[in-house]
């Protein structure tokens, strides 16, 4: 007898093991497809807090947009509150920004004579 070639068992053996690996990675790969989106995400978030923290320190008595919209479609929303401390001149600004999913707050000081 000449035996050259596969049996039928051995190719579907085959096949199947393929198969678990292919699908092992294409679940690994959109894993992190979708982690890449959702850190872009938080990190233009960020970046818009300190654009905007940023812009309140150098023009205090100027109103800025409080919405921006992101590339994806996703809005980035801004908070301000100016709060008093222990002392008559000392206040803390708190920036919130925020969007789907990312949300960072950003306070700094002011002193006013």
């Amino acid at each position: 007898m000449n035996n050259k070639g596969f049996t039928l068992i051995e190719v579907l053996v085959s096949l199947t093991i393929v198969g678990i690996v292919g699908s092992a990675i294409f679940v690994v790969l959109s894993q992190s497809i979708y982690t890449l989106d959702v850190m872009k995400n938080r990190l233009a978030v960020l970046q818009y807090g300190y654009e905007r923290v940023s812009l309140e320190l150098a023009n205090p008595k100027v109103a800025f947009i409080s919405q921006i919209e992101l590339e994806d479609g996703s809005l980035v929303t801004f908070e301000s509150n100016l709060n008093g401390t222990i002392l008559p001149t000392l206040f803390v600004t708190q920036i919130t920004t925020k969007s789907d999913s990312a949300r960072s707050q950003f306070y700094y000081y002011t002193y006013e004579k």
